[in-house]
């Protein structure tokens, strides 16, 4: 059960992207972490993401019921939900967008630059870099009954919500829907990006009243998406956030997320923080692109792979 391997206080959890629905990125990223002996994976809420994940581990032999699944659903205002939107009569070609994307998610098309949607994670790098305000965002925000019941038919272990603590009523009616689905384990991701602590643990504390003992995960949020910039102030953020979470002595099982990367250990340990897990993202897919296309590069870099999930581990 995915409650014992956060009882160990060592969990490792590859974030593959909320948005992000590049399957064969998913395939090899999924693969190349599994054989370095991640156990849980998080990933967009989509049954063909889902088969991506499974193709990953069919590959490296790894059996479904030695590693955990998490989707991430969130609300109508969360950014790793939406995807970049590029107005072909405003751009100018100057390529900003493309150069800062994490993803490779844009590329140059006739007359001007355009998104590939599948690709996009929503990180907001290309807005703020483009000169002519060309880029917009369009969320997705299915329904969550139909977005989460063949998720679950095929069977998932943990369902997470993630949330900016701001949005009012539409967390808990969302709250109240996931809660509904009776998966085994719920996680929260929240940070105080949008809200203040005070908020935010009153939030917590109201999501947390209609749950058991030990059958949640909060996690921690600093800068979302962030991990790959590599700097200590992203680290900090998720620090920060898990250390005034931790001092609130919810009932839940405690990782952080956001910014997080091979400083962050270290990092928590003189907070005095006291993690069940890490959750890792924009690093994890970091360290690894430039290997993806090359197997015998990337054979080489499984050993460092292996290193950094036994840090947590």
């Amino acid at each position: 059960m995915l409650k014992d391997l956060l009882e160990t206080k060592k969990a490792f959890k590859l974030i593959l992207g909320a948005g992000n629905q590049d399957l064969k990125q998913i395939t090899d990223l999924v693969a190349v972490y599994a054989k370095a002996g991640c156990k849980f994976f998080d990933f967009a809420p989509d049954i063909d993401v889902l088969k991506a994940v499974q193709r990953g581990l069919d590959s490296v032999g790894v059996k479904r019921n030695e590693v955990y699944f998490c989707v991430s659903v969130g609300t109508s205002s969360d950014k790793h939900f939406q995807k970049a939107i590029i107005a072909p009569l405003r751009c100018i070609r100057c390529q900003k967008c493309k150069n800062v994307c994490p993803q490779s998610a844009i590329v140059l098309k006739d007359k001007h630059c355009a998104v590939i949607e599948e690709k996009c994670i929503g990180c907001e790098r290309c807005y703020l870099v483009c000169p002519e305000s060309a880029i917009s965002f369009q969320k997705f925000d299915g329904n969550l009954s139909s977005v989460l019941e063949p998720l679950l038919e095929y069977g998932i272990d943990c369902i997470e919500f993630h949330i900016r603590g701001d949005e009012g009523d539409e967390i808990f009616d969302k709250w109240n829907q996931i809660q509904q689905s009776q998966c085994a384990m719920l996680s929260i991701c929240i940070g105080h990006q949008y809200v203040s602590d005070e908020r935010m643990i009153s939030v917590l504390n109201k999501m947390m009243q209609s749950r058991l003992p030990k059958t949640t995960i909060i996690q921690a949020d600093g800068i979302a998406m962030s991990g790959d910039l590599d700097s200590m102030e992203s680290s900090l953020e998720a620090v920060k956030t898990a250390k005034t979470i931790q001092e609130a002595n919810l009932s839940a099982y405690l990782m952080i997320s956001g910014g997080v990367n091979d400083k962050s250990y270290e990092l928590a340990k003189e907070y005095g923080l006291e993690l069940n897990g890490i959750a890792m993202g924009s690093y994890a897919r970091k360290i690894v692109k430039k290997y993806m296309s090359d197997t015998k590069l990337l054979s080489f870099k499984i050993e460092s792979i292996i290193d950094l999930c036994q840090k947590f581990q």
